[in-house]
């Protein structure tokens, strides 16, 4: 959730100001990770099948890690560099999106897969908060 709130926080206002970039060239750059996000849930969700949910994150954290990494330098360099890391931060975000939910239910009893969602989605919100 912290990914989420420095991408639609402080994300916005660094390409405003530091890339001079206008509303539609920070949207077309959204955009970017939205049709990344949608073409590779499934996908991604079948690689979760297939290895674990819980092997996913790791290299989740790692990639989105690395774009994270990557922005001040793409930042001072150019339009074509910022849609690089924020395409890699999609990728990320997307290895992450489903993987800590799969994994959270399949660590805990049948009985206790409700209060483990809801601990797993506060925590999340407070990660958005801070």
């Amino acid at each position: 959730a912290t990914i989420a709130g420095a991408n639609m926080t402080v994300l916005p206002l660094v390409l405003a100001t530091d890339l001079g970039l206008g509303p539609g060239a920070i949207g077309a750059l959204f955009a970017g990770q939205a049709v990344i996000a949608v073409a590779g849930a499934v996908p991604v969700a079948a690689l979760a099948d297939r290895l674990g949910p819980a092997t996913l994150i790791p290299p989740a954290l790692l990639v989105t890690a690395g774009a994270y990494a990557l922005f001040p330098a793409s930042v001072s360099h150019s339009y074509e560099c910022v849609a690089a890391a924020m395409a890699l931060s999609a990728v990320g975000s997307c290895l992450l999106g489903s993987a800590p939910t799969a994994a959270a239910t399949n660590a805990v009893k049948d009985r206790d897969r409700a209060a483990a969602l809801a601990l797993l989605r506060a925590c999340g919100d407070v990660g958005l908060l801070t």
